[in-house]
């Protein structure tokens, strides 16, 4: 009997036992297995690498998860999913013809930005610069920097507010440069800028909707696929009422009276440095909240025009119903029904509407139905969303669409004039 014979007849007896597909599908998974261990090796070597130089511009993918299906016939599949590494790019101040430079001029808090990005490289540090994750495929040659070095040809200097200083501007302007004032804090945790005529800024960017550039804390986008609102929400061990996560016990918003007076007619389970409860606030203490708390006070420290920060956009991915309290129009940032706004209530009402939707399962869940059309954006950062509407206008060659170069005497104004309000608790 020839070879050829004998596979014949070895792959009919397979098929009469019934051995073939497991057989195919376990060969299948194998080497879907050591393609993947390949591609990680290969993604492994070019991130020690890391580096990329002036005439190689291209981001390197790498496997996020992998994750192992089977179907309901037995049927093996593997899905990766893939995202895209922040590219550094090495490129000295000498080359930069073909490129729009960002460079942030002072610290972020008293820290560098490119700190914790160089932090991650073992070869040379020097000259290197980014491109904004969410933003790199639709502006390629838009990069930022907080190398000085890069002054003469940077078309956007940011000028973080908290750590701005007068006696450090750059020695020279270019009239070219958009000169940026970024701020992310409200009034009353805001020092003045220096109250002069001769300083001025072409860009205000924060979190008012008035900014040149608007930088909001979060955002919700459209969702792109439909979202089975029963099976999602679980609401079977939420026993508790009302949860908070705060630090700063003393504010201008004094929301520490409102829970306090709350506090006497629902129970509120007050967490960190102002109650007797204690969680860092992590993903895992967000997940337990949300386990066994109807409600979550999205406090604001401060009742300011449009002041809207991560205390409310940090819940909206979990199982929680926001309670709000500030001075921005929530109805502009969030959909109807979405969320309570305490700034319009009294504590005594609030705690009576509390009552009312804890004792009806429906009412309670109508609070989510936004999801079913709306997702929280969690692509982007504040930065980066900064970065990517500077880049647009560079791409676009817009200077200023309003044709606002402001000084900070005028900042100053329009900063702090009216833009916050006293509570009436």
């Amino acid at each position: 009997m020839s070879i050829v014979e004998r596979l014949e007849m070895a792959m009919a007896i397979t098929i009469l036992n019934g051995n073939l597909m497991p057989r195919i599908r376990l060969i299948i998974f194998i080497c879907l297995g050591l393609w993947a261990l390949l591609f990680l090796l290969n993604s492994f070597s070019l991130v020690n690498r890391n580096l990329i130089n002036y005439y190689s511009i291209q981001y390197m993918p790498f496997i996020n998860d992998t994750t192992i299906v089977v179907d309901k016939n037995g049927n093996v599949t593997t899905e990766i999913t893939y995202h895209q590494l922040t590219q550094y790019v090495q490129l000295s101040s000498d080359k930069v013809q073909n490129f729009r430079i960002i460079l942030f001029w002072t610290k972020y808090f008293d820290q560098d930005l490119m700190y914790q990005m160089k932090k991650s490289l073992n070869g040379d540090t020097e000259n290197l610069l980014f491109r904004p994750k969410p933003c790199y495929y639709r502006y390629p040659n838009c990069l930022v920097t907080t190398n000085r070095d890069f002054i003469a040809t940077a078309k956007v200097i940011i000028f973080h507010w908290r750590d701005f200083h007068y006696n450090d501007l750059p020695a020279q302007r270019n009239s070219n440069q958009l000169w940026t004032i970024y701020n992310l804090e409200a009034p009353p945790n805001t020092a003045l800028l220096p109250d002069r005529d001769d300083l001025i800024f072409n860009l205000t960017a924060t979190y008012r909707h008035d900014s040149d550039i608007y930088v909001p804390y979060g955002q919700l986008i459209a969702r792109n696929h439909d979202f089975d609102l029963e099976s999602n929400i679980d609401i079977r061990y939420k026993i508790k009422p009302v949860v908070w996560f705060v630090s700063n016990c003393h504010t201008q918003s004094h929301r520490e009276n409102y829970v306090q007076k709350l506090s006497r007619m629902v129970q509120v389970d007050i967490y960190g440095k102002c109650g007797k409860f204690q969680c860092p606030h992590s993903h895992e203490c967000y997940q337990k909240a949300a386990r066994e708390y109807l409600f979550y006070l999205s406090f604001e420290n401060s009742l300011c025009k449009d002041y809207v920060t991560e205390k409310l956009f940090n819940v909206l991915n979990y199982d929680i119903v926001p309670i709000v309290f500030g001075g921005a129009n929530y109805s502009s940032i969030l959909p109807a029904g979405s969320y309570i706004d305490a700034t319009r209530m009294k504590p005594e009402t609030l705690a009576r509407l509390i009552m009312k939707i804890a004792s009806n399962r429906k009412l309670y869940l109508s609070y989510f139905e936004w999801r079913k059309k709306y997702s929280l954006d969690s692509e982007s950062d504040m930065n980066s969303n900064l970065y990517c509407q500077l880049c647009k206008r560079l791409e676009q060659n817009v200077i200023n669409d309003k044709n606002t170069f402001q000084t900070s005497k005028e900042i100053n104004h329009w900063y702090f004039d009216d833009a916050c309000r006293n509570p009436d608790i």
